[in-house]
């Protein structure tokens, strides 16, 4: 039976079905588009990265888009699925307003020094690039030891795998019709997703509070195969698991669910590793001119540090203590406290070591 529904007829006339009728959004037609808005090269990048047998076969734009099904309807009148235009289009946003991911870095509330990126283009091709600027320029590393350990321990601010869930989760589950993109926002404490709508009506506030998000029912299930053949997506409601598991094997708290009354968003709040956050007292350029320091201020400061963040390099040292290069004072200081062994090489064997770090002596703080 044809829907009778005047939103379901094309520009050009031709009755199209309604989404109800589809297993989820993207398995839909897309009344606004035709059948050129698909492009073959993205459809080759795909089946490249999957590593299809497709690849080797001379593929023309028909063929493609009727075997892996990206189109519906007779010959000759065929239309896009929604699938279609969310992988294979170069500009989705044409056809679904806001679907794109904006990464913003707010290193300090009032917006000083704030960096904005906005990654378009397919979708998966977003998750990709926001990724690998995620992890090029927000995800770093720290190496400290304690007195009961013999070993090193090496912690992530956001340990890479619960960021990379909580960003497929947020673009997997999306509605692709509400005008509103996905947002990550990254401050000193932590890492926010926001996401449009919230959870479905099966999640109750005690499951957010308890986090044990799940879902019967997808609205992109289309989609989701696709993330799952890119590597992106396991399925089986295992992403907030494995984020849960990364955040504890990296030694993180947990995050928080947070959505309204209205279930209208969601917000996933990563916090940082404790070992990352900024004590204000430690950040000494706050803390006056750092030239006019004596010897022994600067040594007291640099243990602070080293106690407070773990190992660090000296360069990242040199920063906290507020000076722009290498000083002359505070690398006597350094020298001062390696000699009386309050201050030990991570790699004592190779000072030049280019991962050398300078860490508290754990024998030091036993005594």
């Amino acid at each position: 039976m044809l829907p009778t529904n005047p939103g379901n007829l094309h520009r050009d006339g031709l009755e199209l079905p309604s989404v109800s009728r589809c297993y989820s959004f993207d398995d839909a037609i897309n009344a606004e588009a035709s059948v050129s808005d698909i492009r073959l090269p993205l459809i080759e990048d795909f089946l490249n990265r999957i590593g299809s047998d497709m690849v080797n076969e001379s593929l023309d734009l028909d063929t493609a888009v009727t075997s892996m099904r990206l189109v519906c309807g007779p010959p000759g009148a065929s239309r896009p699925l929604n699938i279609a235009l969310m992988m294979f289009n170069d500009h989705p946003e044409m056809f679904f307003p806001y679907a794109w991911i904006d990464v913003v870095l707010m290193p300090d509330p009032t917006g000083d020094g704030m960096e904005e990126r906005t990654f378009k283009g397919p979708v998966y091709l977003q998750i990709i690039e926001a990724l690998r600027f995620i992890r090029n320029s927000v995800i770093a590393e720290r190496i400290y030891k304690t007195s009961d350990r013999f070993e090193s321990i090496r912690v992530f601010n956001y340990p890479f795998e619960a960021v990379r869930e909580a960003v497929v989760n947020a673009v997997y589950h999306r509605d692709y019709r509400i005008n509103e993109q996905i947002t990550i926002t990254v401050t000193p404490e932590h890492m926010e997703i926001k996401s449009f709508p919230g959870p479905d009506g099966e999640n109750t506030d005690e499951d957010l509070k308890n986090l044990e998000m799940h879902s019967a029912s997808y609205r992109n299930n289309r989609l989701g195969d696709y993330l799952k053949e890119l590597g992106l997506a396991e399925g089986g409601n295992t992403g907030i698991p494995k984020m849960l598991r990364s955040l504890r094997n990296n030694g993180s708290d947990p995050p928080e669910f947070l959505t309204d009354p209205s279930r209208t968003y969601l917000r996933v709040i990563i916090p940082v590793h404790e070992r990352f956050l900024v004590a204000n007292p430690l950040i000494d350029h706050q803390c006056g001119n750092p030239k006019r320091r004596s010897r022994e201020e600067i040594k007291e400061r640099i243990v602070r540090i080293l106690e407070t963040r773990g190992c660090l390099p000296t360069r990242e040292i040199m920063s906290m203590l507020g000076y722009k290069s290498t000083s002359r004072g505070a690398y006597e200081a350094i020298k001062e406290l390696l000699s009386s062994g309050d201050v030990v090489y991570l790699y004592p064997d190779k000072p030049q070591d280019s991962r050398q770090r300078l860490c508290i002596n754990p024998k030091k703080r036993q005594e």
